[in-house]
């Protein structure tokens, strides 16, 4: 195939809940992953997430998005596989959370590796 294409959307609901009291967080992520073959032997692999994570009513909300992509180069009949991938290419630097339980009410933090490349290297034998 010269080209794949998905795209999606996604929404999630949690309610988090205790004797005192109830929230409810919803996520809306659309995504799109693409494949092209460029040449029969280099494709293009990216994948694209974006997310809106938010408390029902307002209270609190945290937006951020990935982008990944690889070149794939292996020549038709090659036991040999070269990529080149890169991995959070817009920067995200954190996604936050929100939890509770009868006791705690936590917003948590997660910080995210920043931009990164990879270079790999495959033989099969």
């Amino acid at each position: 195939e010269l080209f794949t294409f998905e795209l999606g959307y996604e929404r999630t609901y949690n309610q988090y809940g205790s004797t005192t009291t109830s929230n409810n967080y919803i996520n809306d992520q659309p995504f799109f992953e693409m494949e092209i073959a460029i040449q029969p032997w280099l494709s293009l692999l990216t994948d694209y997430e974006y997310n809106n994570y938010r408390a029902e009513d307002g209270s609190s909300q945290s937006t951020y998005q990935f982008l990944n992509a690889s070149l794939i180069i292996q020549k038709e009949k090659s036991p040999w596989q070269f990529t080149l991938a890169g991995t959070n290419l817009l920067e995200t630097e954190a996604i936050r959370r929100d939890s509770f339980s009868d006791n705690l009410v936590g917003t948590y933090v997660y910080f995210v590796q920043p931009r990164y490349f990879t270079f790999a290297v495959k033989f099969d034998i």
